[in-house]
């Protein structure tokens, strides 16, 4: 029984000591820190709570994170220092000794936070946030190149963008490409378009952005050919080709299939034209992946206006049209002026000269002027109007009297428009008088016969 009273009593023991030297880490007390950016050091002081007591070493750890970090991660951890107060066996309001901790090998212009916990015998208080300090200075300097497996590319083809670095960061650096994250990017551009890529430091949230150019050369298409050209010798002649407006497009001019010195823009100049000019021209229009020739092109030396057909004299009605025209070759495109009494008419400049409803006014002396490479006047023809006629017929019948189909059957005074040997309106008066015929009876009595 004896010493069954002195077990009890060394376990009570035991078990009040354990209980008195338990190990309770608390949040820590009048908790600062100064960043000095002279002597770039942090300082921070701490005390530990009254309620924390026990046995093992007391600690105040603190430790420097970027800003944007979180410090539970031990690999966001940049720096950390820690003051210790040793045992603590009674729970009363101790302060830690400082802990300082160098910040030299910071990155300049860069934002950090710092944090600080006590911890004990394994077990540690969450972290305290202490705030934040910025290290003075410039940012590093981006040491970044971008580079294109082609800058100058066809129509719907693909290039890969990259981008690189050199050079000491804080922190590993990310590419964003406008929405995509990666060292390179692969782009079909279907035209020419300057692509952007910003370099962000994960760490200090410092950027620098990149441009790239890809040049896209562009489809070709022809939208109006070259056209013949029919000219005098000695005169100037173009030809020109239509094929848009891209500044990536280039030209060049054949003669019979042979390339010309020169021409090499979208309009070929000849001069002081001669017969060693005259052929078939075309135009190769390049737009560095596909090349396209025009249609041909004829030029040619225009001969002397030569007239084939004269305008020959016209008589017609008072009212009606008349046509004057006159065939000419030489250029292929002749001009034309009409005159009246060896006067311009105005606006008359085609190969014929038309009237409508013709009177006495219009009739005259008609002839041409026609120009090509000289200037050569037709005969002159006649306009004339053909006189209206009038005549008189007096008749007289008996019952009826028929006339051009029309019949009458009273007397008077008729008139009938008929044409006249021109073709033009006569008048005719027709003066009719109509007997009308009677019925007799006559009674007679013969023998044999009656004459």
């Amino acid at each position: 029984m004896k010493s069954f009273c002195k077990i009890s009593l060394l376990l009570l023991f035991i078990f009040t000591s354990e209980k008195l030297y338990a190990n309770h880490p608390f949040p820590l007390v009048n908790l600062t820190g100064i960043y000095n950016d002279t002597t770039q050091t942090l300082t921070v002081n701490g005390s530990s709570d009254a309620g924390s007591c026990g046995v093992g070493n007391y600690y105040m750890d603190v430790i420097i994170v970027y800003s944007n970090f979180s410090p539970t991660n031990v690999n966001n951890i940049i720096f950390s220092g820690t003051s210790s107060l040793g045992l603590k066996p009674s729970c009363n309001l101790v302060p830690y000794p400082q802990v300082i901790i160098s910040t030299s090998s910071l990155c300049s212009a860069a934002t950090y936070s710092w944090y600080a916990r006590e911890s004990n015998s394994g077990s540690a208080a969450a972290w305290m946030s202490g705030g934040n300090f910025t290290v003075s200075g410039l940012p590093p300097v981006f040491n970044l190149s971008i580079s294109a497996s082609d800058t100058i590319i066809c129509l719907g083809q693909s290039v890969t963008l990259s981008v690189s670095s050199a050079g000491t960061y804080c922190c590993k650096l990310i590419y964003d490409w406008g929405g995509f994250v990666g060292d390179s990017l692969i782009v079909t551009p279907y035209v020419t378009q300057n692509f952007f890529v910003t370099a962000i430091d994960t760490c200090t949230n410092h950027q620098f952005t990149l441009m790239q150019t890809i040049y896209v050369y562009p489809s070709v298409a022809i939208f109006i050919h070259p056209t013949n050209k029919n000219v005098c010798q000695g005169e100037d002649a173009a030809f020109s080709v239509s094929a848009g407006t891209s500044s990536n497009l280039s030209f060049q001019w054949l003669k019979n299939g042979i390339p010309l010195p020169g021409g090499t823009s979208d309009t070929l100049r000849l001069f002081n034209v001669s017969n060693a000019d005259t052929g078939q021209y075309s135009v190769i229009v390049m737009g560095g992946c596909v090349s396209l020739v025009s249609n041909p092109a004829i030029l040619s030396l225009g001969t002397q206006a030569s007239i084939v057909n004269q305008p020959t004299n016209f008589s017609t009605c008072n009212g009606s049209m008349a046509l004057f025209s006159v065939t000419a070759t030489g250029l292929v495109n002749l001009s034309y002026q009409w005159k009246k009494d060896g006067m311009p008419l105005p606006g008359e400049n085609n190969s014929f000269l038309y009237f409508n409803n013709i009177s006495a006014v219009d009739t005259g002396s008609f002839s041409v002027d026609i120009f090509g490479c000289d200037t050569v006047t037709s005969n002159s023809a006649t306009l004339s109007i053909n006189p209206n006629t009038t005549s008189v017929l007096n008749s007289a019948a008996c019952d009826s009297y028929t006339l051009n189909n029309q019949t009458y059957t009273s007397s008077g005074t008729y008139f009938q428009n008929l044409p006249n040997a021109a073709g033009c309106d006569s008048t005719l008066t027709l003066n009719l008088i109509i007997t009308n015929s009677t019925t007799s009876v006559l009674i007679e009595t013969a023998c044999n016969s009656y004459t």
